[in-house]
Order: structure tokens, then sequence, then C-alpha cells
């Protein structure tokens, strides 16, 4: 093998790795962009504080709050137990609530936004069984309240 054919095979496999490197940024963020889609969906129809289980990990919709706003979040436990949100900040990092330094949100790391895509069936499915049984426990109360005003 000559110098030349390494210095062409170098740059051929350097080309394959930088391309390879763009495609896997570009599909990262079609990923990311498609949870946080689903994330702002769920957000926008659960109530704040509404927990379920999927696949022994908590899902959450939590309430961050700051001196100036609040904002609602779906928090993922990762596999550590240690909770991050979907959110659209890098990966992995965490960010101040209004630049609120006691009000720091941390964002759920890459494995999680994975699992999370992976499981968003289960997800939401949670969250539906989750939402029916508070609807029926406030149709229960709603009648036994005008149960009680017949009486009256």
């Amino acid at each position: 093998m000559t110098e030349n054919n390494v210095k062409e095979m170098t740059v051929r496999y350097t080309m394959r790795l930088l391309q390879n490197g763009k495609k896997r940024r570009r599909l990262t963020n079609d990923l990311l962009e498609i949870c946080n889609l689903l994330a702002d969906d769920i957000v926008e129809v659960v109530e704040s504080g509404t927990e379920v289980m999927v696949e022994g990990r908590r899902v959450a919709v939590r309430r961050y709050e700051s001196l100036l706003s609040q904002v609602d979040y779906l928090e993922i436990d990762n596999e550590e137990g240690i909770p991050g949100v979907i959110a659209r900040k890098p990966s992995g990092t965490s960010f101040f609530l209004d630049e609120d330094e006691d009000t720091e949100v941390k964002v759920a790391d890459r494995d999680t936004f994975l699992w999370f895509i992976n499981n968003i069936f289960d997800v939401i499915r949670s969250f539906e069984i989750e939402q029916e049984q508070a609807i029926e426990n406030l149709r229960r109360a709603l009648y036994r309240f005008r149960k009680k005003v017949e009486e009256i």
C-alpha cells in the first residue's frame, strides 16, 4: 500500500464519517422536535401534578415556578431515577426558569428522550387511564352532591 493509497483511504473514510455525523445530528434534532411536540400536547391536556408509571419510570406533568412565571413540563425519571424534563434545550443540560437561580430545570438526557419516543404510546395510554379515573371521580362527587341537595 502506497502513501497515496493511505491518504485516499483516509480522506474517503473521513468524508464518510463527516456525512454520518451530519445524518446523526439531523436525525437527533428531528427526534428531539417530535419529543417536544408530543410533550407539549400532553402538558396542554393533563393537569399539573399528574404522575404515571410506565415501564418502571415515573412520568409526570410538573409545574416549575419562578418569581415571574410558571411553566408545566413533562418530567421523566431516567434509569437511575433522576428526573429531567422534555424541553427545547440541549439534552442533559439545565437552565434557570426566567433566569431565576432558585428555579433550576434539568433537561432529560439523550437516553431518556429515546426512551420517551420508544414508549410514547404507553405514556399516552397511561395518562388516558389516569384522566378517565379523574373524570369518574368527579362524576361520583357531583352525583353525591346532587343527591345531598335533593335531600335538603
